[in-house]
């Protein structure tokens, strides 16, 4: 199995790999393509933020509010100040784990 595929099935390690990898996994309620969405940005004297989620591009569904803030060193660099990219998309890679020997239980009733 794929780490998509176990990551929907609720494996933590598997939804950490995606979300270091930069991959967000389908919506979990339509299946649609989910993307980063900007809300609003914000400038503090050298420094530039932004404020996001991870959003459905089909059924809107929206998850948490996220900041991403950096300024540019004096040599050009860009220096994070504060970056929860990783955090918003391991947010909505993880998912609840899926019992799957309840499911195939042939003695409840």
């Amino acid at each position: 199995m794929n780490d998509i595929k176990l990551a929907l099935l609720g494996d933590h390690d598997a939804a950490y790999r995606l979300t270091e990898n930069g991959i967000l996994l389908p919506c979990p309620f339509c299946g649609g393509k989910a993307h980063i969405e900007t809300r609003a940005t914000s400038m503090r004297g050298v420094s530039r933020g932004f404020v996001f989620q991870v959003a459905c591009g089909k059924c809107d569904f929206s998850l948490g509010q996220y900041e991403v803030e950096f300024r540019l060193s004096e040599t050009g660099d860009i220096v994070p100040i504060k970056d929860e990219r990783n955090a918003a998309r391991f947010a909505w890679n993880t998912r609840a784990a899926v019992d799957l020997e309840a499911m195939y239980d042939d003695t409840s009733d």
